[in-house]
Order: structure tokens, then C-alpha cells, then sequence
């Protein structure tokens, strides 16, 4: 079993404010491509950063995260 920490370095108004900056980031336009291309890397961002705030906090809820940052639902 994974060692946690006992005090985690993150809080609930961390993963908002990280979430609501994924949300924003720029509408690459009409274009399909970008918008693919965007649509992506948004998507791996969250889940890196979900990766790295589970590891900091068992009680994390990354599928809330996921949705809030845009990229699930």
C-alpha cells in the first residue's frame, strides 16, 4: 500500500483554481484540427495533474476534477 502524507500540500481551493485554469484555456477557434489538437492536450494535462494530486491526497476525487477542468462528462 502506498505511503500517504498525513498533511497534504494541496486543498479543495487548489484543485478549483487548477481546475478553473484548465477550463479557460484559449478556444483554439473553428478549425477542426485545433480543436482536436486542444480537446488533447487539455485531457492530458488534467490527468497528469490528477495524477500528481491523488498521490498527494487518498480522499482526491478525480473524476469530480476531470469534469470540472472540462475535459469529462
Amino acid at each position: 500500500m502506498p505511503e500517504y502524507p498525513t498533511n497534504p500540500k494541496y486543498n479543495g481551493r487548489h484543485y478549483n483554481d487548477l481546475a478553473d485554469f484548465i477550463k479557460a484555456l484559449p478556444d483554439p477557434g473553428d478549425s477542426p484540427a485545433p480543436v482536436k489538437a486542444m480537446e488533447v492536450i487539455k485531457r492530458r494535462v488534467a490527468e497528469r495533474l490528477a495524477d500528481r494530486l491523488a498521490a498527494d491526497n487518498p480522499q482526491f476525487d478525480r473524476e469530480k476534477f476531470l469534469k470540472a477542468c472540462g475535459v469529462k462528462g
